[in-house]
């Protein structure tokens, strides 16, 4: 399938492609790309500047991938060249640059992630999708001075132990790591990769992980039983002495601090390994478009890898040297574990329930 690109602003098609980075990612609420072409429509003389801030629309190979609003239009020329190169978002990008209260109540009460977060996009012409269990409402949420709509959410987000991300277009989707399903084929060496890069560290790995709180006073403990609330983890991966001692953290209230250290461990093992691959085209073996969240299997013998892994971000990419690329960075699924977090909006009755500890291989990876 001939991938061709085409940029709409405000109903005006543009072409005179040169080069297009469109990028999207897990840790990223915005979808975003730039792009370079030409002022003028390829056979015409008519000159078609694009303004920024305009609404456009761009397909890939017939497919609409993202919509949103153009940011700016670089210029620039020379005695033989002369090329404008466009910075663009997603629909996303006003609820991460703008205020999530203006004028109106700065508080909510008894109502869920969802309802608070369709009420705060709304202005902003952005939808909600959920793809998970979104726990108990809140019993009260403020939004705090000056605070945006995409910071309060994450905030919100955080108590809920959920994660989120664009569309790349006007829908803000709630979601967990992975639920955006598989990617067909796989990421072979000698096969589909071109190139590829591995980050393997143990730096923030840990034979014991130690959690310290402190407790609630109650009438029944004394100041040393108050302080001296802990719980425990240990990696078996980490076959030396190596332990680590977080002091002062706040759990929600249907946590130990037990599961926050088991939840500590899994995530530094996510974390641990990551590997960046190159591929030509845009596409998986099924003919869908590379998109993050989803989950493909990797067979590289060099990097040591042969599992499923998650795609945290992907990088569509044309150039005259190149022509289409994507660039994929996978990561072990449990590096995006989420455990709910306790915050002082909220009544100890409002944290949900925590998901599952994250199980994995100790034996992958190492």
């Amino acid at each position: 399938m001939a991938d061709d690109v085409r940029l709409t602003v405000d109903g005006m098609i543009y072409g005179g492609w040169k080069s297009l980075t469109f990028r999207r990612s897990l840790e990223e609420c915005c979808a975003a790309f730039s792009l370079e072409v030409t002022e003028k429509w390829p056979g015409t003389d008519a000159r078609r500047p694009i303004k920024r801030g305009a609404a456009y629309s761009m397909s890939l190979g017939g497919d609409e991938v993202a919509a949103g609003y153009v940011d700016g239009t670089p210029r620039s020329y020379g005695t033989d060249m002369h090329s404008v190169s466009v910075k663009a978002r997603c629909g996303l990008a006003d609820i991460v640059d703008c205020a999530a209260i203006v004028d109106g109540p700065h508080e909510f009460s008894n109502i869920g992630l969802a309802e608070i977060a369709a009420r705060l996009c709304k202005p902003y012409g952005v939808s909600v999708q959920t793809q998970c269990d979104l726990g108990a409402p809140f019993p009260r949420f403020a939004i705090q001075p000056g605070e945006t709509v995409w910071s309060a959410l994450d905030r919100a987000m955080r108590m809920r132990a959920v994660l989120a991300h664009s569309d790349a277009r006007h829908t803000l989707v709630f979601t967990r790591a992975g639920l955006g399903g598989t990617a067909a084929g796989s990421l072979q060496l000698g096969q589909n990769v071109k190139s590829a890069t591995g980050e393997f560290s143990f730096e923030q790995r840990f034979s014991d992980i130690i959690v310290r709180g402190q407790q609630e006073s109650a009438d029944d403990l004394d100041t040393t039983s108050e302080m001296q609330a802990e719980g425990r983890a240990h990696d078996a991966a980490v076959t030396r002495f190596r332990p680590t001692v977080i002091v002062g953290e706040t759990v929600a209230a249907d946590q130990t601090l037990t599961e926050r250290a088991e939840w500590h461990k899994v995530v530094a093992y996510g974390r641990s390994a990551t590997a960046t691959y190159t591929v030509q085209g845009w596409r998986d073996a099924g003919g869908a478009l590379w998109r993050p969240n989803t989950t493909v299997s990797v067979r590289d013998d060099y990097l040591e890898i042969n599992e499923p892994l998650l795609i945290v971000s992907t990088e569509l990419q044309l150039s005259p040297e190149g022509g289409t690329t994507a660039t994929l960075t996978v990561s072990h699924p449990s590096a995006y574990a989420l455990i709910t977090e306790a915050d002082s909006d909220t009544s100890a009755s409002s944290a949900g329930s925590a998901p599952a500890a994250t199980k994995y291989d100790e034996s992958a990876w190492r």
